[in-house]
């Protein structure tokens, strides 16, 4: 055999051997996240035969999904004193050069960062978004319009997460957290329908002790008499309600008492991740004022790019990759 039939032979089976580990750290890598989405959601989920298999599938899904949704973030942006007196983007995000000095300091001060170190800090900053209706002055050529009806832009509440050192861990990070979301998601539903039957069996248990102390009542006025009409009227009534409280019963216990059930409940979510936690792509033009401009004021302010995320279309944050450090943080 020639020496490049023995080099093709050792490259390939190499390959093979690479193939084979990269499959064992991918398997790897949806075992542990799938361990961590069922400890999250209900961990009785584990009682279910082959839940990783049913899982797989799906928490492939998810992953692959809060992974675009991710890279889809911009950034990272510089966060600093000079930066916010430069980049439009920084001046937009806060009201002063000392409302983004303060969140670097608590940032830093919470992960118990050596103030005298320069090393960088990635991180995704979250905020919220508040318009308001603003009355200016506007020029219009020669003329000057007093009065003019606007909406101006805030930015509150900034938050600093999955903060590292490393742009590639803190993206690891925020997927993580992203599954996290979903499985946590899947555990308030679990539990909000676990609810639901305890108050119907709660409910109905109540119904039953109204029936049997009427019934005592009626069998005392049997004694004497016979059970007034009342009596027999509320006796009919509980039982019409008793009968549609053990339906009730019955329709949410086939929702959520066993362990398939929260797995079934699971799977649903996470196989859908779009719906749930959702990504926009935000861009605003905003003058030195946070004021908003319409597509006729194109030659004035400046382009901002953020992205809103939306869990369950209610929760709207404003997000972008920003990186910092300790020295920087505090120039004047």
């Amino acid at each position: 055999m020639s020496d490049s039939s023995k080099g093709n032979i050792v490259s390939w089976i190499r390959g093979i051997g690479q193939r084979y580990l990269a499959r064992r750290g991918q398997e790897l890598v949806i075992h542990r996240a799938t361990d961590m989405i069922v400890e999250v959601a209900d961990p009785r989920i584990r009682q279910v035969g082959r839940y990783k298999k049913i899982l797989r599938s799906p928490v492939m899904e998810a992953m692959e999904y809060c992974s675009d949704l991710v890279d889809s973030i911009p950034g990272p942006v510089r966060l600093n004193r000079q930066q916010y007196h430069t980049d439009p983007l920084v001046k937009a995000l806060f009201s002063s050069a000392d409302e983004l000095d303060e969140l670097l300091r608590l940032t830093l001060k919470k992960s118990g960062a050596d103030q005298g170190e320069g090393a960088d800090f990635i991180a995704l900053l979250t905020m919220s978004r508040q318009e308001k209706t603003i009355f200016r002055h506007e020029h219009q050529g020669n003329i000057i319009l007093r009065d003019v009806k606007q909406r101006s832009v805030n930015f509150t509440d900034h938050r600093l997460v999955a903060s590292s050192g490393n742009l590639e861990k803190t993206k690891d990070l925020l997927k993580k957290r992203g599954l996290e979301l979903l499985a946590t998601i899947a555990m308030e539903r679990i539990e909000s329908l676990r609810g639901e039957l305890a108050e119907l069996r709660e409910r109905r248990e109540y119904l039953k002790s109204m029936r049997r102390m009427l019934n005592g009542r009626s069998r005392t006025q049997e004694l004497f008499s016979r059970p007034d009409h009342e009596t027999l009227e509320r006796l009919a009534k509980l039982k019409k309600l008793i009968s549609e409280v053990e339906s009730d019963v019955d329709t949410a216990r086939e929702k959520i008492e066993m362990p398939r059930d929260s797995l079934v409940l699971l799977q649903d979510i996470i196989a859908r991740p779009e719906d749930i936690l959702i990504a926009y792509e935000q861009t605003l033009r905003l003058d030195w004022m946070n004021v908003l401009l319409s597509s006729r004021d194109a030659s004035k302010g400046n382009d901002i790019s953020l992205t809103e995320l939306s869990i369950d279309d209610e929760l709207r944050r404003s997000a972008v990759l920003v990186n910092f450090s300790p020295q920087k943080s505090t120039e004047n």
